[in-house]
């Protein structure tokens, strides 16, 4: 059974407090990746944010790869935003429509891990 939840929505609703939450009594929380890159960006003497197409698509990279490196496990894990929240921030920023297939989403949530398990699908709340 797959045990992954994101949480979203707009900046300032609670997300990473309620995380914060949730990890405090024991649960696993995969933190916002742009908060990881701002910090990283900083601590290298760089603006917090390059251009915002570059940005969107590193954030995407970042969710991409968290998802994948998580894997399918028996424990709920919770994630601050997803790889969803990172297309439509690429696409937005692109002012650009993202058309994205049934198989396209397919491809993207059910690529196999190293130990060959196959990764299912988000659950959205």
């Amino acid at each position: 059974m797959n045990y992954r939840f994101v949480v979203t929505g707009g900046p300032g609703g609670g997300k990473t407090t309620l995380l914060s939450s949730l990890s405090e009594r024991g649960y696993s929380f995969a933190p916002e990746s742009a908060r990881k890159i701002i910090k990283e960006r900083l601590a290298a003497g760089l603006l917090p944010r390059p251009e915002p197409v570059s940005f969107a698509h590193e954030v995407l990279r970042a969710d991409i790869e968290k998802y994948r490196n998580i894997g399918a496990n028996n424990r709920p894990t919770f994630f601050d935003r997803s790889v969803l929240d990172a297309l439509h921030s690429k696409a937005k920023s692109a002012a650009s429509l993202c058309f994205l297939g049934v198989g396209d989403l397919r491809a993207l949530f059910t690529k196999r891990s190293s130990s060959n398990e196959q990764m299912g699908a988000f659950k959205f709340l």
